[in-house]
């Protein structure tokens, strides 16, 4: 999904197909000519919109957010009832430490095999694509139609930035108009994933018995897990630091709408590896450390440290050189946008909103505070959703919120195009 961002400046307008049924996503124009033998089975007409990657919107309630994460994976349902949005259902299923790529695909199979058998699950799903396979880049091209913009891309695409379309999927968002030296131009989003990634999450979904009904770049989830009126109150530049087990994003979010992304080399599993190896543990009980000392050893008095001593500040001295690392990606990023892409006159963001579950690492938000000189808030993707006591865990939710915050964007998916 690519959020319509201004009405104005979009360019995403919804046609829905004429016919509307579990085999809709075969309208999609990447679906229709990558598989021509399966789609000849359903005669449907294509989605007159020239994306070519993702879907069209949430139309129904069994709709389901997936998460196939490098740690866990998380299955979820938000409805939308008279009083506003509600948690319907909520799953989790920790997948077992592993460097071995096949390994991992069997784990994550087996354990939605679980899920969904144990629980009956039957519906659509809407699941993040590419993680570090996809690339989200912020370009300006001079001012035009917007019916001329997608031929434009398709032309900078292969000719400017050397991307083969015909392994590639390729979307866009316009962000607005700018100008420079007197000229308009265009700013895009321009995301690319290749074709083979598509269709492995395809048919990963379908072997379950579920219906891929949409993809979606995380930055983009975590951002609808928050809304635009939300990031809005945060301040005028916000950043959003989704810090997963196994890939890190760095988002910038202006006036509520994003403007750039991009992935730091530093993920939460790098950190929990450092432990094991400095303290000499294996990964489980590094992992609880993580959790449980973080950087206490750090920031904490020595009053404080009395019930942990000397291992806080072990853990915390193992994880050192990765967190300088993540600040030092955090500030290139931030350098990058205001001198190459932003005619912003600033010097900071106003707020930094640290998600996924490296934002359970005690006193992280504190160090990173500290560090960037900007306020630190851990990200709640439940603030707007109501949660039924009588149904679910609430301490476990509060105390885990931050994880959940790119299946809960999933869950919510509203726009198309």
């Amino acid at each position: 999904m690519i959020e319509k961002l201004d009405t104005k400046d979009s360019i995403n307008t919804v046609k829905k197909p004429a016919v509307e049924d579990k085999f809709s996503f075969l309208n999609n124009k990447f679906f229709k000519k990558e598989f021509p033998v399966v789609t000849a089975l359903f005669k449907k007409e294509i989605l007159p919109s020239l994306k070519n990657l993702f879907t069209p919107p949430q139309s129904r309630q069994n709709i389901f957010g997936l998460d196939i994460g490098t740690s866990s994976v998380k299955l979820i349902q938000i409805i939308q009832t008279r009083a506003g949005l509600e948690l319907a259902n909520l799953w989790s299923e920790q997948l077992p430490f592993s460097q071995d790529p096949d390994a991992n695909k069997g784990a994550v199979k087996e354990a939605l095999k679980k899920i969904i058998s144990a629980n009956n699950i039957k519906g659509r799903i809407v699941t993040s694509v590419g993680g570090g396979a996809v690339n989200i880049q912020a370009i300006k091209i001079p001012f035009m139609p917007e019916d001329e913009i997608a031929k434009a891309l398709e032309w900078e695409a292969q000719e400017g930035l050397s991307i083969d379309l015909e392994t590639t999927a390729m979307d866009y968002v316009v962000l607005g108009e700018t100008e420079k030296s007197g000229t308009r131009q265009i700013e895009i989003l321009l995301i690319t994933v290749p074709k083979a990634v598509v269709s492995e999450l395809v048919n990963t979904v379908s072997e379950l018995g579920l219906i891929p009904h949409a993809f979606e770049p995380p930055p983009l989830a975590v951002i609808e897990a928050f809304g635009q009126d939300e990031l809005k109150a945060q301040g005028h530049v916000v950043g959003i630091l989704e810090l997963g087990a196994g890939l890190t994003n760095f988002s910038i979010v202006v006036d509520g709408a994003l403007r750039f992304t991009r992935n730091i080399p530093i993920a939460s599993s790098g950190f929990t590896d450092d432990i094991a190896e400095y303290i000499n543990i294996d990964k489980l009980s590094a992992e609880k450390l993580k959790i449980k000392c973080g950087l206490t050893g750090f920031l904490a008095s020595a009053a404080s440290l009395a019930d942990t001593g000397d291992e806080a500040v072990r853990v915390a001295q193992a994880m050192n050189f990765k967190l300088e690392k993540l600040v030092s990606g955090i500030e290139h990023t931030f350098k990058f946008y205001l001198h190459q892409l932003s005619s912003l006159n600033i010097s900071n963001f106003d707020k930094l909103i640290l998600s996924g579950g490296g934002a359970l690492i005690k006193d992280l938000d504190k160090f990173l505070s500290g560090r960037l000189n900007v306020p630190v808030t851990i990200a709640d993707p439940f603030k707007k959703v109501a949660v039924n006591e009588n149904k679910f865990n609430l301490g476990y939710l509060k105390e885990n919120a931050p994880r959940f915050t790119l299946v809960v964007g999933l869950a919510l998916r509203k726009d198309g195009f």
